[in-house]
């Protein structure tokens, strides 16, 4: 990352957020106490020691490039109900809504837990993590505990902290906060409940007048041209390289689990047909887990010591920093060991290719090709002549497909056009039927039919 970066500059976008919390009609309110925590209303940016921050964690220098472009603001209700936001340049929004309370059995130093969920236009995640009071400076520490709840916040109002645009707090209040106890003071432990939300309705490309010249295309992995095409948030974090590998090696364990190679694993498909079925949906769940650890980890960062809006808001640090620090410094081994984990639940698949060999209409082949799964071709010689014959699979499946051919030789050239099935039971060999017509110079045209053999090899 350049210590200086300026094409990162001058993009400011107006940001604002919103926390909503809200007491029954019957309800005494909490006098509210005064302390650190307030709202930042006025957008800030990044610098580049946030962009080595960032990429730090593993994420490359075109993602870090992109998050500089945001503006973040905070919006304080009370000392335990804020909520974070980022606009970006290309039209997505950030939002992570913070919520305290006690009672929820959360041990502070304990790993943050998160699920997420992802649709067209959004991907959600909860983060839930403990921190200890005691690590709270006491003006903060007072804030914190008034009124803080005794139970995690209700469906209802964690929604309308996300969904609210405005900046007032709701007119009416919302059901269920305030069938929520406050603590006994003083609890020892605070749980944290943070609904996050990266949302992008469209794919929309960076703004071309951005002077994006000055990146080092070096380090930019293939992040930086993803966030410039317009692709969503999240799918450009994919293009990161150490989430792209990632992502590489467990499609290869999933296309494995789809097409083993494995005596033992096939013949357990063939006792159990549903065993397939479950195998692929946990290597897709894992899968989502790899996408869910830079997604969040990108929101998060917002609230890093390092950003922004933390330098603005020193306390807001305080209270992220638990989560923001594990993921910061675990990314790349959680990432890995979710690959492992994909691994680990197929047997290997060794690379299959096949050995071509017979012919007929006096034309001999013997070759070698990779995959009947894709389009391949098989050289052929006769007296005088070669001929070249291009397959392509008719579907995924491989088993038929249509036949170009062109040769030459003795002063002559031919070609023509067929079709093919290939049959046959596993392990093979298997057979390649084909029928082509073609035409040698001269218009002298014929129809054959002609058999190949497919002899399975395989390699570790």
């Amino acid at each position: 990352m350049r210590s200086s970066a300026p094409w990162w500059r001058g993009l400011v976008l107006a940001l604002t957020l919103l926390v909503v919390a809200g007491c029954a009609a019957q309800t005494p309110s909490v006098t509210p106490v005064t302390g650190p925590a307030t709202s930042v209303d006025v957008p800030q940016r990044e610098d580049a020691a946030f962009g080595d921050v960032v990429v730090g964690t593993g994420l490359d220098s075109g993602t870090a490039a992109f998050m500089m472009l945001a503006g973040s603001t905070l919006k304080v209700v009370d000392g335990h109900t804020f909520v974070v936001r980022q606009a970006f340049p290309n039209g997505a929004t950030a939002k992570a809504a913070y919520h305290l309370y006690t009672g929820g059995g959360g041990v502070p130093g304990q790993p943050p837990s998160v699920t997420s969920t992802r649709s067209a236009n959004d991907f959600r995640f909860t983060l839930s993590y403990a921190l200890a009071l005691a690590d709270l400076p006491a003006d903060l520490r007072l804030q914190v505990l008034a009124g803080l709840p005794g139970g995690a916040p209700a469906q209802p109002v964690r929604d309308a902290a996300l969904a609210a645009l405005g900046l007032a707090r709701p007119a009416l209040p919302i059901a269920g906060r305030a069938a929520l106890p406050e603590a006994p003071p003083p609890p020892s432990t605070v749980d944290v409940m943070v609904d996050g939300v990266i949302s992008q309705a469209q794919e929309s490309g960076i703004d071309k007048t951005v002077n994006t010249t000055q990146l080092d295309k070096t380090q930019a992995g293939t992040s930086w041209e993803a966030y410039k095409a317009g692709k969503k948030v999240w799918d450009a974090l994919d293009a990161n390289a150490s989430v792209a590998d990632a992502l590489q090696s467990i499609n290869a364990a999933r296309d494995c689990a789809v097409n083993p190679t494995n005596p033992l694993t096939r013949q357990q498909y063939q006792d159990n047909p549903a065993a397939r079925d479950a195998l692929v949906k946990q290597i897709d769940e894992i899968h989502d887990e790899v996408t869910q650890d830079a997604a969040v980890l990108f929101v998060e960062l917002f609230t890093d010591a390092g950003a922004g809006l933390v330098k603005a808001a020193p306390w807001l640090g305080l209270i992220t920093s638990p989560a923001t620090n594990y993921m910061k410094e675990n990314l790349g081994s959680s990432i890995s060991g979710r690959v492992r984990a994909a691994q680990q639940l197929v047997p290997p698949c060794r690379k299959i290719s096949y050995r071509v060999t017979g012919g007929g209409g006096g034309v001999t082949v013997n070759a070698t090709i990779g995959s009947v799964k894709a389009p391949f071709t098989v050289n052929g010689a006769g007296n005088g002549f070669v001929v070249t014959f291009s397959m392509t699979p008719g579907d995924a499946t491989g088993t038929f497909g249509n036949i170009t051919y062109e040769g030459s030789g003795s002063g002559v050239t031919m070609s023509g056009t067929g079709e093919y099935t290939i049959s046959g039971k596993d392990p093979g060999p298997y057979q390649l039927k084909m029928t082509v017509s073609g035409c040698v110079d001269g218009g002298q045209c014929s129809t054959n039919t002609d058999t190949w053999i497919l002899t399975p090899q395989t390699t570790p």
